[in-house]
């Protein structure tokens, strides 16, 4: 039997293949300048500022820095924070004080946009006095970069230094890239969607789309994704796994130790309000019972231990005054009063009002204010 006679080899010209790399190679390049020239130009996360589309992301920093800009008269207190402090009702604080104030508490607010923020609302005081509460969360010492929401809004990103402005650009090249990016790019360019009070702003994780949220004139987050939750019979109950979720991840992948660059801009902060003639008030925020148990296995009690003696070391080099308001106990908070694992209501949060103005050594509340009576809210 004949054996089947081998195929011939053809020897392929020598540049066949290096043409071949070659194209392919400008082909990729060509898909992602492509990839990345729309989605620059779209900007659906709002990161480069083009303002061309309507981002996917909405950022609530622009448009408190808009409510700040049309006050009649600057606040006296500046309240600091992430989106736990946005239910602290400046109205509540000057009807204990005497004192105008405004919430400028940021949605996931970190150090870098604490102090990007007092020093917008100090510059933009027009001379008046100041005084600043900052409820700060636990996991401002995460280790998370400077928030691209921060950066992209130019009022408060000029305070940043120009290292931290260049980097956090230069990380944006990530998702200008990205697959991901441009099929946001495509939705925001498909909805366009030019969002009134209570339309959908951006897409959660326990419902299809989270409400953008009302603010008064002074700040206060007056109605809110917690809210419509709550107007539907969502429970504490309800909402606490998604707390779980969100803080167990954030224990397990990303707070190992204090971040360095937290750290960093806690200082700067305080070196800025002492500069000004101010005392900082911070304030530990507070975390539910059922939350802080869960996270306690993951290295809650030692981040938390670690920052209060990190936060105490302070007290040598600057003038300041700390109130850790993390146990309920310490302003008589209400296990009942909180929308999740972090989010308070209004009845905790005046209580906590009521805590700090008693705690912060006459610093929030002047001398010659006539304090009136407390009031729950509820």
């Amino acid at each position: 039997m004949k054996g089947t006679a081998p195929c011939p080899v053809v020897d392929e010209p020598p540049g066949a293949a290096r043409g071949f790399v070659a194209v392919a190679l400008v082909v990729a390049v060509g898909l992602l300048c492509a990839v990345g020239a729309v989605n620059a130009v779209v900007d659906p996360y709002a990161s480069l500022g083009t303002q061309i589309v309507a981002p996917m992301v909405w950022s609530d920093r622009g448009e408190k820095v808009d409510l700040f800009e049309a006050l009649d008269r600057p606040p006296e207190i500046v309240v600091l924070g992430s989106s736990r402090a946005m239910k602290l009702e400046p109205a509540y604080l000057e009807r204990r004080t005497g004192r105008p104030g405004f919430n400028f508490a940021v949605s996931d607010g970190k150090a870098p946009d604490a102090f990007a923020v007092a020093s917008y609302a100090h510059d933009h005081s027009q001379g008046v006095r100041q005084d600043y509460i900052w409820l700060m969360d636990l996991e401002t010492f995460s280790d998370d970069p400077v928030d691209p929401r921060l950066l992209g809004t130019g009022e408060l990103a000029a305070y940043l230094p120009t290292g931290a402005r260049l980097k956090g650009k230069a990380e944006d090249l990530a998702w200008l890239l990205s697959w991901t990016t441009v099929r946001d790019s495509l939705r925001a360019l498909a909805h366009e969607h030019d969002v009134d009070a209570r339309d959908p702003a951006t897409e959660g994780d326990d419902e299809r789309q989270v409400p953008r949220p009302e603010f008064a004139a002074d700040g206060f987050r007056r109605w809110d994704g917690h809210d419509r939750r709550a107007e539907k019979g969502r429970t504490l109950d309800d909402m606490l796994p998604a707390s779980v979720k969100v803080f167990t991840a954030t224990y397990r992948d990303s707070f190992a130790d204090l971040s360095p660059l937290a750290r960093e801009y806690v200082e700067r902060v305080l070196e800025a309000t002492n500069a000004w003639g101010a005392r900082l008030v911070i304030v530990l925020s507070p975390i539910h019972p059922r939350l802080r148990e869960v996270l306690r296995p993951l290295g809650y009690d030692a981040r938390h231990r670690e920052a209060l003696g990190y936060l105490q070391s302070l007290h040598g080099r600057y003038d300041f005054i700390l109130i850790d308001m993390t146990g309920l106990e310490a302003f008589g908070g209400s296990r009942a009063a909180f929308y999740d694992g972090v989010h308070m209501k209004v009845a905790n949060t005046r209580r906590l009002i009521d805590a700090v103005i008693a705690r912060s050594d006459a610093v929030i509340a002047r001398s010659d204010a006539v304090l009136k009576p407390a009031d729950d809210g509820e």
